[in-house]
């Protein structure tokens, strides 16, 4: 199963980085791609099939997963909704859930939203566990907790664009915006435990902290909270911009509009920034970033990051289900 970044140590990162450029390679040519779509196939010639259950809503992640999947040869289907689509809405829990579709299918894909049950993704797993079904869990976010295959594109773009620096822990990172909400920063922070950094700014309102359980998993980390994202912009090696994340916030002094202005990608901020540095951001994006910002500035390389999701997830799925 796939349920945290934890689950994912460095060496089995960089075995899924670099299955992901074989597959890149691969899906260019004709010869290929008919070869990774025997890849979900059982001894039997039969595709293997896959259940995606997103309890909150999704574009990239299950559009990635669902493209990974067909691209691979497997089957899927999907529910979108699922905490009002499904018998979640009745008050069925994850337990039961995973108990009836996991018999009939090779892998579900969870996407949950963590407010009426908490630890949903584990309970899932060890469902699976308990009666011995044959199908994984794979996380694909829950609430404000770790998304970790998020986490994957983004350690392989930054892989990808600096290897070096990067595999030796020698790159200055900022993570900026909404630090306590953020799952991708937090699975991410996760992932630079076994890489190592020069420097890491949580960068956001003075208020909006870590959550408690990650402040000790990430303790042997170069970590320095600040609330100007001026202040240390021209030391970022890596920026990591995230939006205002007003469903997950009970109040806040700040609107996305002023949010945007403190901690997003102003004229300023721009100006002062590292022409070797690279800026992504897990999408979708609010006022933090203007349209077309990409193009105006090629070192925003959040549309290079998404399309890597679909090659990223493909060899994770590739390894983990994949008949060789």
């Amino acid at each position: 199963h796939l349920i945290s970044a934890k689950n994912l140590p460095k060496v089995i990162q960089e075995i899924i980085f670099e299955e992901t450029n074989k597959i890149k390679s691969f899906y260019d040519t004709c010869e290929g791609r008919r070869s990774l779509q025997k890849t979900l196939r059982d001894k039997f010639g039969e595709p293997l099939f896959f259940r995606l259950l997103f309890w909150e809503p999704s574009l990239r992640t299950v559009c990635s997963f669902q493209d990974a999947i067909r691209a691979l040869g497997g089957e899927y289907e999907t529910t979108q909704h699922a905490g009002k689509f499904s018998s979640a809405a009745k008050g069925e829990k994850i337990i039961a859930t995973t108990r009836i579709l996991g018999k009939r299918c090779d892998g579900i894909i969870i996407r949950h939203d963590n407010k009426k049950e908490q630890n949903a993704l584990k309970k899932s797993a060890d469902t699976c566990e308990a009666y011995n079904l044959k199908t994984k869990i794979i996380n694909a976010g829950d609430g404000a907790n770790e998304h970790p295959t998020q986490m994957l594109l983004d350690m392989c773009t930054i892989w990808s664009l600096k290897k070096h620096e990067f595999l030796s822990g020698n790159l200055t990172y900022g993570f900026i915006g909404d630090i306590e909400h953020s799952r991708t920063i937090h699975s991410n922070l996760i992932a630079l435990k076994d890489y190592g950094a020069k420097k890491i700014y949580l960068i956001s309102e003075e208020n909006n902290n870590l959550p408690d359980w990650l402040v000790n998993e990430t303790k042997d980390l170069p970590i320095e909270k600040i609330a100007y994202l001026l202040e240390v912009a021209p030391e970022l090696d890596i920026g990591y911009f995230t939006r205002y994340q007003s469903e997950r916030k009970s109040q806040s002094k700040y609107d996305s509009a002023y949010y945007a202005e403190k901690f997003g990608a102003t004229d300023e901020f721009i100006g002062i920034t590292k022409e070797s540095a690279f800026f992504l951001h897990p999408l979708p994006h609010g006022k933090e970033y203007r349209e077309h910002l990409d193009l105006l500035d090629p070192r925003f390389i959040h549309h290079q990051q998404a399309d890597n999701g679909f090659y990223v997830r493909m060899a994770l799925i590739k390894l983990m289900f994949g008949r060789e």
